[in-house]
C-alpha cells in the first residue's frame, strides 16, 4: 500500500512541477506586473521556472511507468513529452534573457575613450576601505546611493584624480572627473502601500518616500556633449505596486521647479531661476524592480537598459553575494550607448555595483 502510494506520488510529481513552471511563466509573460497580485509572480526570477521545468522533464523520464511488469518489447517507446518541450522553451527564453546569442553575434562597436559610470547602493552599511573599493574600478563618474556617513569621500576624490567635482543630496553622492554644471533633487513622496503584513520587521524594507536627483556633467571632451544623469532611489517594500511607484516618482519629478543649483567657477553653487529636471541621458540607482519588468518601461519609451546594449549572462545585483535579483540599473537615453556592462561585488554592502562604459550614440 505504501509502495503503491509512493509510486503514485512519483508519477504525479513531474506533472506538478511542470504545471507550476508553466503557470508561473505564463503569468510572468502574459500579465507581468500590471497588477499587484501578478507582480509577485512576475518578479520571481526566470531561472526558478526554468529549474522547475527541467526537473519536471527529468522526473518524467525516470519515473516508472504504470505497467512496470510488461516485457521490454511490449513497453511503448518513449517519445519527447510536453515536459521536455516546456523545459526547452524555458531554456530558450533564459538564453534570450541573458543575451547569450550576443556571444556569436555582433558586439557593440568599440569606442576609444568611453566614460566609466559606476553606481552603487551600499545601503547605509559601514565599510572599511570604502574609497579603495571604489577607486579600484577606475570610474570617471561615481554615483553612491545611501552611503554611510563614515564613507571617506575626501580620500576617494584625492585617489581618483588630481581634480574632481562632486554633488551631494540627502540620499546621493556623486563624484566626477568632469565638471558639474548644475544639479537638483526632490523627495518623491511615495505613499506607503494600502496593505502591509505585520510580520515584516520594521526597517527591513522601505515602504514610502524615495528620492530623485539630477546632475548635469560636462562630458563634452569625451562624448561631444554634456550628460544629464538622474539618480533614483525607490522604496523596497514588496507590497507596493511598482508601476504606481514609478508613476508617483515621475509625477514628483515633473512638478519640480527648483531650486536648481548652478556650479560657479569657484566651486560654489548658485540657485538659478525655477526650472524642471532636464531630460535624462542616464537614469541610475536602486529601482528595486527587476530587469525586464513593465515598471521600468514607465520611465519612458526612449529609455533602455544599459544591459540590453552590452550585458551578457546573469547580472543580479541583490543580494550582492548571490546575485539573485537584478534590481540596480542604469537606463540610457537616445544620445548615449553602452559599450561595456559589468555587475561587480565590491566586497561589502547588500547590493552589487553596476559599471557601464558609455559612448556617444551612433
Amino acid at each position: 500500500m505504501i509502495l503503491r502510494s509512493l509510486r503514485a506520488t512519483l508519477r504525479f510529481l513531474p506533472h506538478a512541477m511542470s504545471l507550476v513552471a508553466a503557470v508561473g511563466w505564463g503569468i510572468s509573460v502574459g500579465m507581468g506586473d500590471r497588477a499587484l497580485w501578478s507582480q509577485f509572480v512576475a518578479y520571481v526570477p526566470l531561472a526558478v521556472w526554468v529549474c522547475l521545468a527541467c526537473a519536471g522533464a527529468l522526473c518524467s523520464w525516470f519515473v516508472p511507468r504504470r505497467h512496470p511488469c510488461r516485457p521490454e518489447a511490449a513497453r511503448p517507446r518513449r517519445r519527447p513529452s510536453l515536459h521536455l518541450v516546456l523545459a526547452l522553451m524555458l531554456l530558450a527564453h533564459q538564453a534570450l534573457d541573458w543575451r547569450l546569442l550576443s556571444i556569436i553575434t555582433a558586439t557593440p562597436a568599440p569606442f576609444d575613450r568611453p566614460v566609466r559610470v559606476l553606481s552603487w547602493n551600499p545601503a547605509w552599511e559601514r565599510l572599511a576601505g570604502f574609497d579603495e573599493r571604489v577607486v579600484e574600478q577606475r570610474p570617471d563618474i561615481f554615483v553612491a546611493t545611501t552611503p554611510h556617513y563614515t564613507a571617506d569621500f575626501g580620500a576617494l576624490r584625492s585617489k581618483l584624480s588630481d581634480t574632481t567635482f562632486a554633488f551631494r543630496s540627502p540620499t546621493f553622492a556623486v563624484v566626477s572627473v568632469f565638471p558639474v554644471i548644475r544639479s537638483g533633487w526632490v523627495s518623491l513622496d511615495t505613499p506607503p502601500p494600502a496593505f502591509r503584513p505585520s510580520w515584516i520587521p520594521k526597517g527591513a524594507v522601505s515602504s514610502s518616500g524615495g528620492e530623485a536627483a539630477f546632475v548635469e556633467i560636462d562630458t563634452t571632451s569625451r562624448l561631444g556633449r554634456p550628460t544629464v544623469i538622474w539618480c533614483v532611489d525607490l522604496p523596497s517594500d514588496p507590497f507596493t505596486h511598482r508601476r504606481e511607484v514609478v508613476r508617483q516618482a515621475l509625477a514628483s519629478i515633473h512638478t519640480f521647479r527648483g531650486p536648481v543649483q548652478h556650479r560657479k567657477p569657484d566651486g560654489t553653487d548658485n540657485p538659478g531661476e525655477p526650472a524642471p529636471f532636464p531630460d535624462p541621458d542616464m537614469i541610475v540607482g536602486d529601482f528595486n524592480t527587476p530587469r525586464g519588468s513593465g515598471a521600468l518601461r514607465e520611465w519612458g519609451s526612449a529609455m533602455r537598459n544599459a544591459y540590453d546594449d552590452a550585458g551578457i549572462g546573469p547580472a543580479g545585483t541583490f543580494p550582492a553575494r548571490w546575485g539573485i535579483l537584478h534590481i540596480d540599473h542604469q537606463l540610457l537615453g537616445p544620445h548615449v550607448r553602452a559599450v561595456g556592462y559589468d555587475v561587480i561585488d565590491l566586497g561589502g554592502g547588500r547590493h552589487a555595483a553596476v559599471l557601464t562604459r558609455i559612448a556617444p550614440a551612433r
